[in-house]
């Protein structure tokens, strides 16, 4: 993947009220319905060449960063996913985030209704979660913010030339 600056703050540039005005947030309670589909929490099942059936990419990150051997992650839900792989001991996976990239491919390639919004969008990405403390809203970008959004950006590039 290129070599883009990683973000040092935990915090987005984006306001989450703007969300989908300004940006689209790749999130499970994104504000706008492009970035809950975008969100690997989203159901939207995948078939893997090699791997097989996932009910979403969440369980395809968590079935191989457990080592792809917790056959019970793969029809799981992302949030169940998420907290049921979080006891498991994680494992070093050659090109990870490239069989992300993979992964997210295959889910835009087998949900058109994904994709043409994803590849008529012309906001900018950016992937934060928002917690409500009173009134206010508290922004938190996890750790691989900035692969997400690369991996995107990379793989809207990658289907628009294969459309010219």
């Amino acid at each position: 993947m290129a070599n883009r600056p990683r973000s040092k703050n935990r915090v987005s540039d984006y306001s989450p009220k703007d969300d989908g005005i300004t940006h689209v947030n790749i999130y499970s309670v994104s504000m706008c319905s492009l970035g809950k589909m975008l969100s690997n929490f989203y159901p939207a099942s995948i078939e893997h060449p090699v791997y097989g059936f996932f009910a979403n990419v969440e369980a395809f990150w968590h079935f191989a960063s457990t080592g792809f051997k917790h056959q019970q992650l793969r029809t799981m839900a992302g949030y169940l996913v998420k907290a049921t792989a979080k006891g498991m001991p994680k494992i070093h996976v050659d090109n990870f985030l490239g069989l992300i990239k993979d992964a997210i491919r295959l889910k835009l390639e087998q949900h058109p209704e994904i994709l043409e919004p994803f590849l008529s969008n012309q906001l900018p990405l950016d992937h934060y979660y928002v917690f409500r403390k009173g009134i206010d809203l508290i922004q938190n970008r996890p750790h691989g913010a900035d692969e997400l959004i690369e991996i995107y950006e990379e793989l809207k590039q990658e289907f628009e030339e294969r459309s010219s």
